[in-house]
């Protein structure tokens, strides 16, 4: 399975991940509405561009400005920037 770069928010710092494409695709597709196949695109797009996709998860307080809300996920928002 090929791996993307992920970050999550946690206690105000963005700790960097690998991520399975698959599985951030998936995530993407339930924020935005869009399909699996142009979540996946996109998911590779950011990594492409160096853009950052962003988990972030109460109770951790994450300073969002600069980051375009990509929509709800289980537990949290996810964002790019």
């Amino acid at each position: 399975m090929e791996k993307i770069t992920t970050y999550t928010a946690t206690g105000g710092k963005l700790e960097k991940e690998e991520e399975s494409i698959y599985q951030v695709a998936q995530l993407i597709s339930m924020a935005t509405g869009k399909d699996p196949d142009a979540a996946q695109a996109l998911a590779l797009e950011c990594e492409k561009e160096g853009k950052r996709l962003i988990f972030a998860y109460p109770p951790f307080e994450a300073d969002s400005a600069g980051w375009e809300e990509l929509g709800e996920i289980p537990d949290g928002m996810l964002y790019l920037g």
